[in-house]
């Protein structure tokens, strides 16, 4: 009976210390720097010279990275293919921020898709990715985490409808999750202004 305690203290233990924020957030690190860097390029390479891409309204995008440290960022866009996040956010920032994990953005990704393996989660940890858990509702972790990020200046980029859009050329429903992000970026700037 105690070894069965003991057991079940053990898999407590181990499922806080995934769902922790420092474990959430990882490290602006070596494997970070490279990671970021090298999606970014490879996205960036990937959209304009082997694509037709047209970006309209960049230089919103490029004030908003100039923004205060303190101020906190969340953008939104939908969501057509799995590799929207890195694709989109190479053709929208300006390729010397590649060189800046600190101000590139923060995302969110069901735990079932980048986080399923050991592996996986450390690779999505170190590429500023955090876990959402379908169906857990609004008071989960992975939000609160992005939360945390808005409220100390980072920025947290959301695709809103919570998976991928039925229809490329329209936004499906919104989820909670991203009214929550920004009532507190809202309640944050309340506070500082």
């Amino acid at each position: 009976q105690q070894q069965q305690q003991q057991q079940n203290t053990d898999v407590s233990t181990s499922t806080s210390v995934v769902h922790s924020e420092d474990a959430m957030f990882g490290h602006d690190g070596l494997l970070r720097h490279v990671l970021l860097k090298s999606v970014a390029s490879l996205s960036s390479t990937f959209m304009q010279r082997w694509n037709t891409t047209e970006v309209t309204g960049r230089e919103n995008i490029e004030a908003a990275l100039k923004r205060p440290r303190d101020q906190g960022l969340v953008t939104v866009c939908n969501h057509v293919a799995a590799m929207d996040d890195p694709l989109v956010m190479a053709s929208l920032v300006p390729s010397h921020y590649f060189n800046q994990p600190s101000s590139l953005r923060w995302t969110l990704c069901a735990t079932d898709r980048c986080f399923k393996y050991a592996g996986l989660s450390e690779l999505f940890t170190a590429m500023k990715v955090l876990p959402v858990q379908r169906g857990a509702g609004m008071k989960q972790p992975g939000l609160a985490a992005a939360e945390s990020r808005v409220a100390a200046g980072h920025w947290v980029h959301l695709f809103p409808e919570g998976t991928r859009s039925r229809n490329p050329s329209r936004m499906g429903p919104i989820r909670k999750g991203v009214g929550r992000l920004v009532a507190a970026a809202a309640q944050q700037a309340a506070q500082q202004g």
